[in-house]
């Protein structure tokens, strides 16, 4: 499943209209601080929702700030979501119930990345070995065996129900959802994702830019 097509956001899907906050470039979409970007979970993810699964992710950090990249909402309660920090990437399955991996994605680098979901196991796979630390890491509780089907999915933004946390600012170029066990991590990456965009956002004053990657 291809999450940003599911959106309708690709380039190359035409006229329609990108939601509020969000640069479609031919590469990649841009998340800005003002993107808000929301669908039914049903209408985005497989249903029903295996944990058995695999997210191959792209993206690129325009600002340094803990986010969260994606997050899936019932109601209230925080059923599955991705949070980006200065030093590490969060990933929850349910209210109190996350794992974290030492990671730094704010470098201005193209990040691609896999994080495969097994049982009450989440294993990060950095993309063709670049070096950058990975890991399994095991739930402190089983997660849900599905997602609520009436759930929300928001990619970047901000929301109410995360009291604290700032919208993600970067580019995204892949967000991939594939069955475990059947992708090549390195080679599922997307050849236009290793290209650089011409959008360079603007820094804002109370941070240093990041470093350059053309």
């Amino acid at each position: 499943v291809d999450v940003l097509q599911r959106l309708a956001l690709r380039f190359e899907q035409g006229s329609r209209s990108v939601p509020f906050g969000v640069i479609s470039l031919r590469s990649s979409i841009i998340l800005t601080a003002r993107a808000r970007v929301t669908a039914a979970t049903r209408s985005i993810f497989p249903q029903p929702f295996s944990w058995n699964t695999t997210l191959v992710l792209s993206i690129r950090s325009h600002r340094a700030n803990s986010a969260f990249l994606f997050s899936v909402f019932s109601g209230s309660r925080l059923q599955l979501g991705l949070q980006v920090s200065p030093d590490d990437l969060t990933f929850h399955a349910g209210p109190g119930n996350s794992v974290r991996f030492p990671y730094h994605l704010h470098d201005g680098r193209w990040h691609h990345l896999a994080f495969v979901l097994a049982g009450r196991t989440v294993t990060l796979l950095p993309a063709c070995d670049d070096g950058s630390s990975g890991g399994t890491r095991e739930f402190p509780q089983l997660p849900p065996f599905q997602l609520d089907p009436r759930s929300t999915f928001r990619l970047g933004g901000s929301s109410a129900l995360l009291r604290g946390v700032e919208p993600f600012e970067g580019a995204v170029c892949q967000f991939d959802v594939v069955p475990a066990g059947q992708v090549n991590y390195c080679k599922a990456i997307r050849k236009q994702c290793r290209e650089n965009d011409a959008y360079k956002p603007a820094p804002p004053s109370s941070l240093q830019p990041l470093p350059s990657t053309m």
